[in-house]
């Protein structure tokens, strides 16, 4: 017999949110607005299944109010009695604002070992989902404490000591998370996480790993394949990024409905080739299965042509991170100007392994050299590319000569596309330094002329003598130095310098003296000679005419004796062996990473439009790193295109093998990968990488090498020391 319908006036639906004083722990229910609008003595079977996804959570595309309103509990059991399709049950839970309906509770997904699944309850409902773990979905208060409803989930009830004894609690990227901690302190509306038992720490298992197999593991080259083994090799040096792929942690983040990925194959593809490599004790790899998921998916490597390694990592990283990715997958564009809140959003959108360990972010700006206006942007980066410093683009010829009588000159490097006067100011914020520079051309040991601020140094094909001297300067106070050797026909050594002397006045004593304050640092120490009566034997003082090409400068020579020259300064003595050679030191990574954010002018076709000059003007562009990843990589961009030909620029970049420091950080090289020949598509690979000791992987072949640094450096793969 069918039970009579309840009068909707029955009812006592009040808009209770509003209009009643609600209590910690009540509980309310959504009911379709439509049920709400029911005429007098009528009442209705309640339709609401539509309002919730699989998991109990209200769509958010139907909104309060509108499309469905709560009822209080008392109200609901009235709604029950004509049936109902699903109880959407949401309780009042006290926040720091005070009591509040928790509308959308959490939804956290909680993976559990299928080694453990004995000790916890309704495990034959949870869904498969790799053959280690299973899955249990459930919607919880924000306000609750991680331990309490992962203690509802136990067959057998522990104290929280115990618990954190036996498990462990952890987020897919490896964090550990704190099991006191309330569920609203993780920071999203979806949470998973993993509970297992408490295994060994990361290097303990990966000692296990290395009992089964060392991952010394030589990959075979399949006809023009070595670009893709030593990306490889260098990539399985990141220890918690290959014990997640190895322990099959990936499992559970494979997102196969993303049309950005491959659906989960390469990750699985990957995956298999890295357990090969550590747990089957294999000396070498065949990673043809591999390399076909790949060109399968990106239609890049299908063939056997030589490719580029650096290419070859950014698809294997992106299609990693696009199977892995677990965010919210929002197609909005992130638009905010404080770093960490953009990098906030960024992860919430695109969290992945892949942007957990391997992205950072630089800052963008761009200025209108016009109006000024700054327009600024955070980038996401995955590796960074640094631009090398030609040293063809270069002055080797530039000598600096300073003021104090003690320090001896210095041979600089200077770039050849500066004027004399961008040469002076860089001396000066170079060698801090408050005096003028004085600048003039030197051919064959003698002066040709003082050089013009506009002259460019690549118009310059002699040495450059750069001096410092008062600004307030007078021909009348200064003279000119060289020295030279009587019979020096029959000598291979010289000066070969010209120096520039400060007079306080006139007498041949003092101009003696000055003499001697310039050669001095040169001279053997148990040569050194005091007094002008002595250095008067030494050698002979001549002045020559006042030329008007050097403005007036007077000039003076002295003349040694060759046994005295030899006594004073040693056989073969040659001024450029003494110098402080700084054209000599080794280019090093922070000068490509510092030319990386230097500021750089786009124009031509390069200026971009500004909406406040509303024209295209020239910019400035600056790029800053505002945050660097655990996993940095660096690839020196060694390749560049002139007139429609590749060139590589061969030169050695010297760089940290430990303690590489950029801003807080510190970072230890694990892995290079090494370019040999010309060109990115005709030359061979090879990998060095960091375990105990450091290993050559050529293809197949695996040895001990010594000697790291070499100029065939192409890409560093760093970490960051915790």
């Amino acid at each position: 017999m069918t039970p009579a319908p309840i009068p909707m006036t029955d009812l006592k639906y009040s808009r209770a949110l509003k209009n009643e004083n609600i209590k910690n722990g009540q509980k309310w229910y959504a009911v379709n607005k439509e049920m709400l609008k029911g005429e007098k003595g009528k009442s209705k079977f309640v339709k609401n299944s539509y309002l919730v996804d699989q998991n109990g959570r209200i769509n958010p595309k139907y909104k309060k109010g509108v499309d469905y309103d709560f009822v209080s509990a008392e109200d609901w059991e009235i709604f029950k009695k004509n049936g109902f399709e699903v109880e959407i049950e949401r309780k009042v839970i006290e926040t720091e604002k005070g009591f509040v309906l928790e509308e959308n509770p959490v939804l956290v997904t909680f993976y559990f070992e299928k080694a453990d699944l004995n000790v916890f309850e309704n495990c034959n409902e949870d869904v498969e989902v790799s053959d280690r773990f299973v899955r249990k979905c459930t919607l919880v208060s924000s306000e609750d404490f991680i331990f309490s409803v992962v203690e509802t989930l136990f067959l057998d009830k522990m104290p929280l000591q115990e618990f954190k004894e036996k498990y462990e609690v952890r987020k897919p990227n490896s964090e550990k998370i704190c099991p006191e901690q309330k569920f609203k302190y993780l920071n999203s509306d979806e949470i998973k996480l993993i509970i297992s038992s408490k295994r060994k720490n990361l290097n303990t298992s990966l000692i296990f790993l290395k009992q089964k197999g060392s991952g010394l593991c030589g990959l075979f080259n399949l006809g023009n394949t070595c670009f893709m083994n030593s990306g490889i090799q260098c990539l399985n040096v990141y220890e918690e990024f290959i014990h997640y792929f190895i322990e099959e942690s990936y499992k559970m983040h494979i997102n196969k409905e993303n049309p950005l990925g491959s659906k989960g194959r390469l990750a699985i593809a990957f995956s298999d080739l890295l357990r090969e490599m550590w747990l089957e004790n294999k000396t070498v790899v065949m990673p043809g299965a591999f390399k076909r998921v790949l060109g399968n998916e990106t239609g890049k490597f299908v063939d056997f042509q030589e490719q580029d390694a650096t290419e070859l990592l950014d698809y294997i990283l992106n299609f990693l991170h696009e199977d892995l990715c677990y965010g919210t997958n929002s197609k909005k564009e992130i638009i905010e100007e404080n770093p960490k809140e953009y990098w906030k959003k960024y992860l919430e959108v695109n969290r992945s392994i892949i942007t957990e360990l391997f992205y950072g972010q630089v800052l963008s700006s761009l200025e209108c050299m016009e109006c000024g206006e700054v327009g600024k942007k955070y980038e996401p980066f995955m590796y960074l590319t640094v631009p090398i410093p030609e040293k063809k683009k270069f002055h080797f010829g530039v000598f600096l000569s300073f003021d104090s009588d003690n320090r001896i000159p210095i041979k600089i490097l200077a770039e050849i596309d500066w004027t004399v006067e961008e040469l002076k100011k860089a001396i000066k914020l170079r060698y801090a330094t408050k005096l003028d520079i004085l600048c003039v051309s030197v051919k064959n040991n003698k002066i040709v002329e003082i050089l013009k601020e506009s002259t460019k140094l690549s118009s310059i094909k002699t040495n450059i003598y750069c001096y410092e001297i008062d600004k307030e300067w007078s021909p009348e106070n200064y003279i000119w130095l060289n020295i030279k050797i009587l019979a020096y026909i029959f000598l291979n050594y010289n000066f070969n310098f010209i120096f520039l002397l400060k007079l306080e006045n006139n007498t041949v004593e003092h101009i003696y003296e000055k003499i001697v304050s310039k050669i001095e640092p040169f001279i053997n120490s148990s040569n050194i000679v005091f007094g002008y009566e002595k250095w008067k034997d030494k050698f002979e003082v001549k002045f020559s005419k006042k030329e008007k090409n050097i403005n007036n400068f007077g000039f003076v020579t002295a003349f040694f004796k060759d046994s005295e020259f030899t006594d004073l300064f040693g056989k073969n003595f040659n001024i450029e062996k003494n110098l402080v050679n700084e054209t000599e030191k080794n280019l090093n990574i922070y000068d490509c990473i510092e030319l990386f954010t230097k500021k750089e002018i786009l124009k031509g076709v390069e200026a971009v439009f500004c909406e406040k000059c509303n024209k295209s003007t020239n910019r400035s562009k600056k790029l800053d790193i505002v945050y660097l990843p655990k996993y940095f990589i660096v690839h020196l961009k060694r390749f560049c295109y002139y007139k429609g030909y590749e060139e590589k620029i061969g030169i050695f970049i010297d760089f940290p093998l430990e303690d590489l420091r950029i801003g807080n950080y510190k970072y230890n090289c694990r892995a290079i990968c090494n370019h040999y020949e010309l060109g990115a598509g005709a030359g061979h690979y090879t990998a060095y990488i960091k375990r105990e000791e450091w290993y050559c992987m050529n293809d197949s072949i695996v040895m001990k090498i010594n000697d790291v640094k070499k100029e065939n450096a192409y890409i560093l793969f760093y970490e960051r020391e915790e």
